[in-house]
């Protein structure tokens, strides 16, 4: 459920935290803003999907610029407070996420019951940070990437097979493997998709270079797609034995992304 929030309210909404204020005076700003900007973006695509994606890019960048941030145009104008107040609205956010995954009552079912206050505040404020680092890595990567998103989920993950390179099993076939030798069963049925895969493609790199970005981190130069994540899914299983269809397979496991390093 902490993935699917973090799915729904950041990925394919790069515009979410910008609030749309006319004046400094503006104090409500306009709710539908990012979605307005966002349908700007597609609308230039559609004629010039390069630029569209740069434009973005740019766009993004300069609504995150701090202090540290390398490459730094020799021209800015420090300090950077529009990006101050957007990282301070970004956490908010964030904030306000995990608050309602929090009151949700479905997710309530999973939680463990806490008696003192303090032990609430600290899983809160964990569960805040998790919406915080999730939006701030889909955020660099937006950045960083640019391209076009797509998810890998259900239907395409109907079946389970690792050797597609976009799936891989979740952790609870990782304990069902090391306590009882259950694998889970080649191109058996996907039951639930814990976490979509994410892939990056169309990226504007060999038509922007690196040295005009203003990047969170380093892509390499010929890159013109790139899997950030795999699916992460559960699925039947079936007992280990002597015959390689029911081996557990070498592929089954997740990505860890080159940016992360």
């Amino acid at each position: 459920m902490i993935n699917k929030s973090l799915f729904t309210h950041f990925v394919n909404r790069p515009f979410w935290f910008l609030d749309g204020k006319r004046a400094e005076t503006d104090k409500d700003g306009d709710p539908f803003f990012s979605e307005r900007l966002q349908y700007l973006y597609q609308r230039y695509y559609k004629s010039s999907p390069v630029n569209a994606v740069w434009w973005r890019m740019v766009t993004l960048a300069l609504a995150n610029l701090k202090d540290d941030c390398e490459p730094k145009c020799p021209h800015d104008r420090p300090p950077y407070d529009f990006g101050e107040e957007n990282r301070d609205r970004q956490a908010k956010i964030a904030e306000h996420l995990a608050d309602q995954l929090l009151a949700d009552s479905l997710f309530q079912l999973l939680l463990k019951n806490l008696d003192s206050a303090e032990e609430k505040t600290q899983r809160r404020n964990r569960l805040a940070t998790e919406f915080k680092l999730g939006a701030n890595y889909l955020t660099a990567h937006e950045v960083t990437l640019g391209g076009m998103v797509k998810l890998h989920q259900l239907p395409e993950l109907e079946q389970f097979d690792p050797s597609t390179g976009i799936m891989f099993s979740a952790w609870v076939h990782s304990v069902e493997r090391k306590d009882s030798q259950i694998v889970p069963k080649p191109h058996g049925r996907v039951i639930l998709v814990l976490q979509p895969g994410v892939y990056r493609y169309d990226l504007p790199n060999k038509f922007v270079p690196y040295y005009q970005h203003n990047n969170l981190v380093e892509p390499p130069d010929d890159l013109d797609s790139h899997l950030v994540c795999k699916a992460e899914v559960v699925v039947e299983a079936v007992k280990a034995s002597l015959s390689d269809a029911n081996q557990p397979d070498p592929n089954d496991r997740d990505i860890r992304s080159k940016f992360d390093d």
